[in-house]
């Protein structure tokens, strides 16, 4: 009994579900993430926005080793239209993606998602400042 117990363990350390010194396993890195935030019912691109996404490449090309993929991911916030809160944060994703492949980002490496109003960063905003934290695309570099 007390062999398959060892098994098992020396099973999960080859599975890094374990370690040998009894310490937690580190969790995975979470990819690294850039947010560009718009105002109401807007998705044009200002100077200050496009300069995020110049980091994001920045990165993406030499800093984040093994990245393969930027994921686009629109959001709007629960205050815009509803029924055109889906179509915003695509909308939003689209410019993103574009300036992404001006910046020389291939279209290949390129995913872009809307969830509209679906996941928001502030759930129950207070006023303006955290709504507009709604109004956004991020980008994750995998």
């Amino acid at each position: 009994m007390r062999e398959r117990g060892i098994r098992s363990a020396l099973l999960l350390m080859a599975l890094g579900l374990a370690s040998t010194t009894g310490a937690p396993v580190a969790a995975a890195q979470p990819a690294p993430s850039f947010v560009v935030t718009f105002p109401q019912g807007s998705a044009e691109l200002s100077e200050d926005q496009r300069r995020v996404i110049v980091a994001a490449v920045e990165r993406f090309r030499t800093a984040c080793r093994g990245c393969t993929q930027i994921e686009v991911i629109g959001h709007a916030s629960s205050t815009e239209s509803p029924g055109a809160a889906v179509a915003l944060s695509h909308q939003r994703a689209e410019e993103v993606a574009a300036d992404l492949i001006i910046e020389g980002v291939g279209i290949d490496q390129i995913l872009v998602r809307a969830v509209g109003a679906g996941a928001p960063a502030v759930p129950h905003p207070k006023d303006d400042e955290e709504d507009a934290r709604n109004r956004r695309v991020v980008l994750l570099l995998r």
